[in-house]
């Protein structure tokens, strides 16, 4: 499951977490409050406290997607300054 591939096809052991992250905290925000058989009765979680938690899980991808994301935006720009004008 850690060995995830990206949308161009790379390996993501940072996908497969993020993926997994996701899930655990969707979990426990549906189940904040609930008593659960053999768990007994969950913590509550606030949207304020779902939302940091997401945005944590965002910067995290973010951060190891940009410099990529970077390099095919510079790659891109160079590609098109070097095109002829018409």
């Amino acid at each position: 499951m850690l060995g995830m591939k990206t949308s161009r096809g790379d390996q993501s052991k940072t996908l497969g977490f993020i993926t997994a992250s996701w899930a655990t905290v969707w979990l426990k925000y549906l189940t904040a409050g609930a008593t659960l058989p053999f768990l007994g009765e969950m913590a509550s979680m606030s949207a304020g406290e779902f939302a940091t938690s997401t945005a944590g899980l965002m910067a995290v991808w973010l951060g190891h997607e940009w410099p990529d994301l970077k390099k095919r935006a510079e790659a891109r720009d160079s590609a098109m300054s070097e095109e002829p004008a018409e």
